[in-house]
């Protein structure tokens, strides 16, 4: 993952090379962000809730053109919260896959064309669907829109509950989620080889994020999400002087302890026990969380639930 962000993606101004995926200078990637990247490699159903601020996005646009390249005939269903990301991160891929000339000259000679997207007409190539010619395709759409029929190798669920107006019932989000999930997304991934991927932000206890991640003496008090392997990362860990750091070089200093509102936040985040195949995540330690008092103890910043 990391040679192909160095070579493909960041700019290398010696020899005029600006693939324009980054705005700005890219920071390190958050430690946390090679955890999540090896749950999505080694399960087939997964959940990672990570914090604001933590480049979840570019993860996700990054990790989908290495798949789509490197693994011909992959198909992904994407899905957000609104029709207008959807588009964006379309738009971000479909970019990638035109004017990037390294990705162009060393996968597009890989296909029997010879180049890597197709003419006006020869397929699909628009920024909500678009097919390569090594046969992969992706679709991006919003979590809310009809979507029965496909039958993609992954489906991407990209903060589904986030309501940017804030206009929608809390119940009718869950009660959406629950019917998404289980009614939509899994039956599209039974196949051998397939699965799903659910990246979250916690904002609130009632979103059905929270009820996915909750689980009782260890495993999932909603026995659907017992084959789902579950990640929390949170927003700071203690550093070995003691001091609160943020995960994410993006994510600002955290408030100070005496915050109330900020830690209420934090202590949001659900009781993680540690099931059976609980893993070490970067060398980290796992965790059991309860309380934020137990939280505040914790020197370590990724759970396995």
């Amino acid at each position: 993952m990391d040679f192909f962000d160095n070579y493909y993606l960041v700019a290398d101004h010696d020899v005029d090379f600006e693939p324009m995926f980054y705005d700005d200078d890219p920071l390190p990637s958050p430690t946390f962000h090679y955890d999540i990247a090896r749950q999505w490699a080694a399960e087939r159903l997964s959940i990672a809730i990570a914090p604001r601020g933590s480049a979840k996005s570019a993860l996700v646009k990054k990790t989908l053109l290495l798949e789509m390249l490197a693994r011909p005939m992959f198909s992904v269903m994407y899905a957000t919260s609104t029709g207008d990301n959807t588009k964006g991160v379309g738009q971000a891929l479909k970019d990638q896959f035109l004017h990037n000339t390294r990705i162009n000259d060393d996968f597009g000679a890989e296909t029997p064309q010879g180049r890597l997207h197709p003419k006006r007409g020869e397929a699909p190539f628009g920024n909500t669907h678009m097919q390569l010619l090594n046969g992969s395709w992706i679709r991006c759409i919003s979590a809310e829109s009809k979507q029965r029929g496909g039958r993609p190798r992954l489906y991407v669920l990209d903060d589904p509950e986030y309501d940017p107006k804030a206009s929608t019932s809390m119940s009718l989000i869950r009660e959406y989620m629950d019917q998404l999930l289980f009614k939509v997304v899994l039956p599209m991934v039974m196949r051998s080889g397939c699965g799903a991927r659910w990246l979250a932000t916690f904002v609130s206890r009632r979103h059905f994020a929270w009820h996915a991640m909750d689980v009782n003496e260890g495993r999932a008090r909603d026995p659907r999400f017992n084959k789902w392997d579950r990640i929390v990362i949170r927003s700071e860990f203690e550093d070995e002087q003691g001091q609160p750091k943020a995960v994410g070089p993006k994510c600002g200093q955290p408030p100070q302890r005496k915050d109330l509102s900020w830690q209420q936040k934090i202590a949001a985040t659900p009781s993680a026990c540690l099931s059976k195949k609980s893993k070490k995540l970067s060398g980290f330690q796992t965790t059991s969380l309860s309380t934020w008092q137990s939280l505040a103890q914790v020197t370590k910043s990724s759970s396995r639930i």
